[in-house]
């Protein structure tokens, strides 16, 4: 719990500067327009470093030349003969393409100096161990009729050459000076690709909208686009470095994040042809129904999806790179095309093509057992894990013949209550059942011993194995002494009941012998173990409640926000509750209402609107149908199979639900869990964000 709460806080920072953002662009619209605030990227001379020919490992002598660009093919200054001769001194302002190009700065002569790039040596330490830059390549025009392309912003700004009105460039960076900002870009000088700078009140970049589009439930990427999301995938060197293995060509336009949960379920991306490379969190908070990668992608990071929930991951005939496993990711099930060489599946699950290894299990599907098939030698790492969604899984059957259990094999299942290894195991990572919070037996084969990494299980104490081989945990302390219960949770939830009423009544431990207290249905709880049935949970909204045991039939799986995030609220007529010198603020919605505050701390005064005087936004755009947010006084809204019809279901409020149909005053809904009729008073609209303020 503690990793993702400090995602979710980072998620929530995320969207609240987006707004702050959103917040500004009036007020840019009246000061003036600047691409210097678009590009994400800061080109610091400050953050230069001296540099010796030593560092980039050339020897005495040499002359190294220079060019605009880091490609060989690029335009080079004075004529074609710029270059950096090792008696000079120069800075390092930092690498691409691997590290094997360095941008520098140099002087050339009291009022002059130049920026431009050099191809390292082989052997330089900075091709074992640097950091790209991490640019973001945005289409864009000049709008003035010239401006000068500079490779000194800093001096005397001489220029290398004049852009012509309406040229078309790609800006990728800011850099900016005492008296003015400027942007690095590219641009096509005589046939050549070059990079310089120029003046940032010159240029104003196409929106990242124009990139993309979304029509008749199909994502359409433009063509031109060569790469989404943050340019390269980060890994650690063997040395402590930070790489990439970011690689730039010319005429690369990249599509930087893109935020999807407010639009409508997309039923297929399509890709162009010039994509070559998915960064991370290219894809966030997407609903799909088909995402299908192939071999056109040169590089994909691990993270390149960030919240996206996708019916069929497909893998193309073609795609033989490493599969994303992104954070908060849900995949229903995966699909291989025939003759990969590289994988394959069954029944939905991942495999290698030879049908041994167990790679990845769909993490969407909502399954409590599964049996793995035989002929199955493997489990991969993380094959059954995940950092942040918890699988239902309770039971698992391994087949004979199964030979090794690889690290984290399991850790995603935290309500995994029992496993039995079988007798052909001969290698079992001791980190494959990390986070198996609900596991009370586990089965070893005579002989097969592994020192297991209990550190988690051993501090909360709450869990043990108990294996054939005699080795067991002890149990010392008792649940409500539990040092840092945050760590060891298996799923949140919602205490429930089949009708949706009433309370649930919870005991004092898992055999539902003794009665410990009462608690009112809708709830929220978060769930540390199973036992015989039931849920060992805590309840947040009171610390001082000790944890007790809940029947899990009365425990519905938190699912929260799968549609979109409520990014701020605003009373539908704001003067008749601002006085003009105290107005309301938005901070949070609750099952009656928007509260909003007013005042300075400490003397805050708080606020709650009703959902019928209050205006809900979220980010993206229109969709057509409808996204909003079930209200209502009552502790459950009935869904039901048609107007006025019989119940099939209820849902709690400020459960997040799309529009289907309308009819007579009532909606037609679909939630994450169900869908159904309800009136339309229970059902609040939250709107995309006005145009601009995205």
């Amino acid at each position: 719990m503690r990793i993702r709460a400090c995602r979710a806080a980072a998620f929530l920072l995320a969207l609240l500067l987006m707004l702050a953002w959103a917040v500004s662009a009036g007020a840019d619209e009246q000061d003036g327009y600047s691409a210097a605030d678009e590009l994400d990227t800061v080109i610091d001379f400050d953050d230069a470093r001296r540099a010796t020919w030593e560092t980039i490992g050339a020897k005495r002598g040499a002359k190294l030349p220079v060019y605009s660009a880091p490609f060989a093919d690029a335009l080079r200054a004075a004529g074609g003969k710029a270059a950096l001769g090792t008696g000079e001194a120069f800075s390092l302002l930092g690498t691409l393409q691997g590290g094997t190009w360095a941008m520098v700065e140099y002087r050339l002569d009291s009022g002059h100096r130049r920026i431009g790039w050099i191809e390292l040596p082989a052997g330089a330490p900075q091709r074992r161990r640097h950091e790209d830059f991490q640019l973001n390549r945005r289409s864009g025009s000049i709008l003035t009729q010239t401006a000068e392309l500079t490779d000194d912003p800093r001096t005397s700004r001489s220029a290398l050459t004049v852009l012509t009105g309406g040229q078309g460039i790609i800006a990728m960076a800011v850099c900016r000076t005492e008296k003015t900002d400027w942007l690095y870009v590219e641009a096509q000088v005589e046939g050549k690709p070059c990079w310089g700078f120029v003046p940032a009140e010159a240029v104003r970049l196409d929106p990242d909208s124009d990139l993309y589009r979304l029509e008749n439930g199909r994502l359409i990427i433009r063509e031109g686009v060569s790469g989404m999301g943050f340019a390269g995938s980060f890994y650690e060197s063997q040395d402590g470095g930070s790489n990439s293995d970011t690689m730039v060509r010319a005429g690369d336009i990249d599509l930087p994040n893109l935020w999807l949960y407010s639009s409508q379920r997309i039923r297929e991306v399509v890709f162009p042809d010039s994509l070559r490379r998915l960064g991370g969190e290219a894809f966030v908070e997407g609903l799909f129904d088909t995402l299908r990668l192939d071999g056109r992608l040169e590089t994909v990071s691990p993270w390149c999806f960030y919240g996206i929930r996708v019916e069929t991951l497909v893998l193309a005939a073609d795609y033989v790179l490493d599969v994303p496993v992104g954070e908060y990711v849900m995949v229903g099930q995966w699909r291989v095309e025939p003759g990969n060489p590289r994988y394959s599946d069954r029944d939905g699950v991942l495999y290698t093509a030879d049908g041994k290894t167990l790679l990845k299990y769909p993490n969407g599907r909502k399954a409590e057992h599964y049996d793995v098939p035989a002929g199955t030698e493997a489990i991969g790492k993380n094959a059954f894990g995940d950092d942040n969604i918890d699988l239902p899984l309770k039971t698992v059957s391994l087949p004979i013949g199964l030979k090794r259990i690889g690290a984290d094999a399991f850790s995603g299942c935290g309500r995994l209550m029992s496993l039995t290894v079988p007798l052909t195991v001969t290698e079992l990572d001791p980190t494959a059942f990390d986070c198996c919070v609900s596991l009370e037996r586990l089965s070893l084969p005579p002989g097969l011993t592994a020192e297991f990494n209990t550190g988690w299980a051993e501090q909360g104490d709450f869990t043990y194995f108990n294996g054939d081989n005699g080795s067991t945990l002890p149990r010392r302390k008792p649940p409500e002494e539990w040092e840092d219960p945050d760590l060891y949770t298996s799923f949140s939830g919602i205490l429930d009941t089949p009708s949706g009423e009433g309370e649930v009544t919870a005991y004092a431990d898992s055999t539902g012998d003794t009665v410990s207290a009462a608690f009112p249905v809708g709830e929220k709880v978060w769930v540390y173990r199973i036992r015989d049935g039931r849920g060992l949970v805590t309840y947040p909204w009171d610390e001082e409640e000790a944890p007790a045991w809940v029947p899990l039939r009365c425990i519905r799986p938190d699912v929260e926000e799968t549609l979109f995030s409520v990014l701020t609220a605003e009373p539908a007529d704001p003067g008749m509750w601002d006085s003009g010198e105290t107005p309301l603020v938005y901070d949070f919605l609750q099952a009656d209402g928007a509260v909003f505050s007013r005042g300075s701390f400490p003397d805050t005064e708080e606020v709650t609107l009703p959902y019928a005087q209050v205006r809900l936004y979220r980010k993206g755009p229109e969709d057509g149908r409808g996204m909003g947010l079930i209200v209502s006084g009552k502790t459950t809204v009935s869904l039901c199979d048609k107007p006025g019809g019989e119940a099939v279901g209820h849902l709690f409020p400020l459960t997040q639900a799309l529009v289907l149909t309308e009819e007579n005053g009532w909606l037609q809904v679909q939630t994450a869990e169900m869908t159904g009729w309800l009136p339309a008073a229970y059902f609040v609209r939250v709107e995309p964000l006005p145009d601009g303020s995205d």
